[in-house]
């Protein structure tokens, strides 16, 4: 005689194709989210970012981390852009820090 219970169990090869199927589906929900989030926080920062462009021998103002705290950062400089290595990354003299040449993407003011 079989019990309530028992007419619910499902084998172990059922349990595992539906877990594997609801893992599917959230994994794709997860990541329809994400790109929608992505999508948002897109707007809020293009709302205040200018492009901004360096030529080779400018000065700058670079942000950089604050040496022994790698979680802080302050604008140093100025320093004189190098090279221009794509059009957001460059290639910046810093001769008063450990690394004498820091690649720097365009964030800097």
């Amino acid at each position: 005689m079989e019990t309530p219970i028992a007419s619910n169990l499902k084998s172990v090869v059922e349990f595992v194709l539906d877990m594997r199927e609801r893992l599917r589906s959230s994994i794709t929900h997860a990541q329809q989210h994400a790109k929608g989030q992505k999508n948002k926080s897109k707007v809020w920062y293009d709302k205040k970012a200018r492009s901004r462009s360096f030529e080779p021998g400018q000065k700058i103002l670079a942000l950089l981390p604050l040496p022994g705290n790698p979680l802080q950062a302050k604008y140093c400089g100025p320093y004189t852009i190098l090279e221009k290595l794509c059009p957001v990354d460059y290639l910046i003299d810093t001769p008063n820090r450990r690394k004498q040449k820091t690649c720097l993407s365009c964030k800097s003011a």
